[in-house]
């Protein structure tokens, strides 16, 4: 049995051309045209205290229960809730159930849209990319599924060089507004990040580029600043291409 996993992401899919052979599994209010596949909603859409909604044909006997079960042991991972399409992937591996997937890849960006009030977090940021990235290259989605977009090119912008840009993200987090370094920091390269990383300092790093629902505060202004929050943008993308490469040795 054939799967499509359609992410919030896709915007050009032409729902006429999908296959009659083809199981499509959808998010929350995404391609309401689309009847009687299996849609995802999160506690928030469906109305549930803490439980997700599964409507329509489910990939096997069981996946709502082990899909909510996922949800609650990815939270401990990742240090904060997984999103809806990681959760279905790891559920999707559980059960050897193969899948295409397009319009995700996990790394949404984390710059600011204008039209958001000053106090007001973009709902994206409440998910640990970086940690769900990790997780999905650890676990082999890349191969277990048809999967493209999870692959990054090189990000190109940057051509600073610096000897330990960690300790800039560091120093970033103990002064507010300093748009500047924000600057420096998104002109840091690709390859001076790949020199200085680790597996342990990508992990360690993964903390500056989420909120926590449970937080009341947090150190990481940048992501309530339209101008900074394009700044280290650049720089998440950046680490989650170092991730990738030093986990997948590309």
């Amino acid at each position: 049995m054939k799967w499509l996993v359609l992410g919030n992401g896709v915007k050009d899919v032409d729902i006429c051309c999908l296959s009659n052979n083809t199981n499509i599994i959808v998010f929350n209010e995404g391609f309401s045209e689309l009847v009687g596949v299996c849609r995802i909603q999160n506690p928030k859409i469906s109305g549930l205290s803490s439980s997700f909604n599964i409507e329509g044909l489910q990939p096997f006997d069981g996946f709502e229960a082990l899909f909510n079960s996922l949800y609650s042991l990815l939270q401990t991972d990742l240090n904060n809730v997984p999103s809806s399409g990681t959760v279905l992937l790891a559920t999707l591996a559980a059960n050897n159930i193969q899948a295409r997937v397009v319009g995700m890849n996990l790394l949404p960006s984390i710059a600011r849209q204008t039209t958001l009030r000053t106090h007001i977090p973009n709902p994206c940021h409440f998910h640990n990319w970086l940690g769900e990235r990790r997780y999905a290259l650890i676990h082999k989605f890349g191969q277990q599924f048809d999967w493209k977009a999870l692959r990054l090119n090189k990000p190109l912008l940057g051509t600073l060089n610096v000897p330990d840009p960690f300790s800039l993200l560091k120093a970033l987090a103990t002064t507010p507004n300093d748009i500047a370094l924000a600057k420096l920091i998104s002109n840091i390269s690709a390859d001076c990040w790949l020199n200085s990383s680790s597996i342990e300092s990508l992990q360690q790093a993964e903390g500056y580029f989420y909120l926590r629902r449970d937080q009341q505060r947090t150190s990481n202004w940048w992501l309530y600043h339209n101008q900074a929050s394009k700044y280290l943008a650049d720089t998440h993308i950046k680490l989650a291409w170092c991730q990738q490469s030093l986990l997948l040795g590309t």
